[in-house]
């Protein structure tokens, strides 16, 4: 008998693979389950094919719930979400694939790839969204609009300078120029408030002395991104492992250890309070590990997703599987 490094089942000291959670025993691959579930693969594959996709990911989730370390469910995935045209989904499938099989230079390469396109597709909707050419017509009405306004600035110019000047006719020239004799009184000077001007050099000199703010690094944004979503957890902040950000999309990765009593709920509750720390986050991952690093809960919560959960009480069931979504549960 031997020893499964990932759940710590005994199993056969002959077994390739654990029949409890999947994971390899030999060392060579995170594939050695799939003879045990090859039909079930073959027939997400299948469903996959006939354009059947949200068949096809809840028969990989079914696998993944026999054999949660199953390297090849994890890429299937993957690649189903990638015809769905959700990238964001795919690249998270794909990464937990890595973290089985880093060895896999391909799966690697899937990966990078799928990540350029991201980004040059992010790009493009950037650069499309900016620049919206106007249709002839509009073209011709907003030409109309601007000469028509520069018209009139020019036309009211003309009859205020024209007020100004007949205005002007009667004033003598010799009275504006004539210097102020000794014996007549001077102009008013204009009354300043002494106490003013202290405070406001005061002001000027605080803000001459307020050193220039610098932006953050990524790391210390994440380190703060995590203070933050913490301190708004309270006591489930201790479990909150880490923190990742992607400021291309505003999407965040939180990871959990387990040790409540619903990791539904939990996964829920960081989620929520990840979107509370900025308006930036409009998509948040979240991951619930074991005592042994393995994955045990995976959900997704978007910012658009939390109307679905009103007139539910926040922190019930109810709430929570109203805006998780594409959960997986070992």
């Amino acid at each position: 008998m031997k020893t499964c490094d990932r759940c710590f089942t005994e199993v056969d000291s002959d077994a390739e693979f654990c029949t409890e959670c999947g994971a390899s025993l030999n060392g060579n691959s995170s594939k050695a389950s799939d003879s045990a579930v090859y039909p079930l693969l073959a027939k997400a594959n299948l469903l996959r094919m006939r354009g059947d996709h949200q068949s096809a990911v809840d028969v990989c989730l079914s696998v993944l719930k026999q054999f949660p370390y199953n390297s090849t469910a994890h890429i299937l995935l993957g690649d189903i979400h990638m015809d769905m045209g959700k990238r964001g989904e795919a690249l998270d499938w794909y990464e937990l694939a890595i973290d089985l099989e880093p060895e896999n230079s391909s799966l690697v390469a899937k990966r990078d790839r799928l990540k350029a396109e991201k980004e040059k597709a992010e790009s493009s909707a950037a650069v499309a969204g900016l620049e919206v050419p106007p249709s002839g017509a509009r073209t011709a009405a907003i030409y109309g609009f601007v000469v028509l306004l520069v018209i009139l600035i020019a036309a009211a110019a003309f009859y205020i300078g024209r007020g100004r000047g007949e205005s002007m006719a009667d004033v003598n020239l010799d009275d504006l120029v004539r210097p102020v004799s000794i014996g007549e009184t001077a102009p008013p000077a204009v009354q300043t408030n002494p106490a003013e001007q202290p405070q406001q050099n005061d002001n000027q000199h605080q803000d001459q002395a307020r050193p220039t703010e610098q932006p953050l690094s990524m790391d210390a944004f994440e380190l703060q991104m995590k203070t933050d979503i913490a301190a708004r957890l309270g006591p489930l902040g201790a479990r909150l492992a880490g923190v990742d950000f992607d400021p291309r999309n505003g999407s965040a990765r939180l990871t959990l250890r387990s040790g409540g009593e619903s990791d539904l709920i939990d996964a829920a509750t960081a989620a929520v309070a990840a979107l509370a720390t900025s308006a930036s986050n409009q998509r948040v991952h979240v991951r619930v590990i074991d005592s042994s690093g393995g994955l045990s809960f995976l959900g997704t919560v978007e910012r658009t997703s939390l109307e679905a959960a009103q007139g539910y009480a926040e922190g019930s069931a109810e709430w929570a599987a109203a805006i998780v979504t594409n959960v997986y549960r070992r």
